[in-house]
């Protein structure tokens, strides 16, 4: 069995660590030189993601395929799918690659978020109306970690951006946040889901959470259409919006 992993970040240089202790060999697939997974996996390319002629050496290589982080382009994902197994579905990444389309698929499931408008140029700002401010400005693609985002305090401020596509999403204090590891079985259809919180979280909130996930028809709606929107974000989502009364960003 053999893992083709496309990126080379921490998350790949883990998954190739965990894999030699279940006797899988991993091949990653990575654009930058510095990547420190590939001191762990057994093979790897540094080459652009769109090299497919590199490419196709890696997918006749590798039984199944995965990704360590949300911007491999999905015409790299698709093509390979074409030929190997690729998880999760490079549809899913596709939407999840986009907060602006990853917004819309999360609300065509009647679960809510925080308000948000799409932006395209500075002037637009001018016609938001004001009690939509404080609000965060954020590239709709490419963003991570508070890259590619500016907080804008009230509708008076003044300054230009540059030429992107953005989405400006209503700024909401958080009452709390909670992490939660989803792990899937896939076998003749039937989904098993396991989750894990940390230690951190009460033991109440826990059974709340697992009593309304196995209740709410919109988590079902969005597992059976995607297969789980983001593997861990929307379980956790989910569990904010409705026992805790907050919309999360």
């Amino acid at each position: 069995m053999k893992l083709g992993i496309l990126g080379g970040g921490q998350l790949g240089m883990m998954m190739c660590q965990e894999a030699k202790d279940l006797e899988i060999s991993t091949f990653i697939f990575t654009d930058a030189e510095d990547s420190p997974a590939t001191k762990f996996s057994d093979e790897h390319i540094i080459a652009q993601y769109d090299d497919f002629e590199k490419l196709e050496r890696f997918i006749r290589a590798c039984n199944v395929v995965t990704y360590e982080f949300e911007n491999i382009p999905y015409k790299t994902l698709n093509h390979i799918l074409k030929k190997k197994p690729v998880y999760p579905d490079p549809q899913i990444n596709n939407i999840i690659q986009d907060r602006l389309t990853e917004k819309k698929f999360i609300n065509d499931l009647n679960i809510p978020t925080v308000p948000y408008l799409p932006i395209e140029e500075s002037n637009q700002l001018q016609f938001v109306e004001e009690n939509f401010f404080p609000a965060i400005l954020k590239t709709r693609r490419l963003g991570y970690d508070g890259k590619g985002q500016t907080v804008i305090d009230s509708k008076s401020e003044k300054f230009q951006i540059e030429k992107n596509d953005y989405i400006l999403e209503k700024r909401i204090e958080l009452k709390t946040e909670i992490s939660a590891m989803v792990f899937f079985k896939i076998k003749y259809f039937l989904v098993s889901i396991f989750i894990i919180f940390p230690l951190s979280v009460p033991g109440e909130i826990v059974t709340q959470f697992y009593n309304f996930s196995v209740t709410y028809d919109g988590f079902y709606a969005g597992l059976k259409q995607s297969l789980l929107l983001m593997n861990i974000f929307l379980v956790a989502k989910i569990y904010l919006i409705k026992t805790q009364k907050v919309y999360t960003s």
